[in-house]
């Protein structure tokens, strides 16, 4: 078990670089790191517009990591 320390950016495009793109990739390599890896903790250090994008991880990400885990 650990925690990720995760800076990067959630826009509205797809990316190919972890922790840059969409919502649904946050979500998606999020589970992942969850389930392959036991990850319990994540911290979100956004890379500009920080409120938005806190508000996009608050109520976007965390509730679809969430639903995923079945949680």
């Amino acid at each position: 078990m650990g925690r990720l320390d995760a800076l990067g950016l959630i826009s509205p495009v797809e990316s190919t670089v972890p922790f840059q793109g969409d919502v649904r990739q946050w979500v998606d390599q999020l589970v992942s790191l969850v389930r392959d890896y036991g990850m319990n903790g994540f911290v979100y250090w956004p890379d500009a517009d920080h409120l938005r994008r806190l508000t996009l991880f608050a109520l976007e990400v965390v509730p679809g990591v969430r639903a995923a885990l079945g949680g």
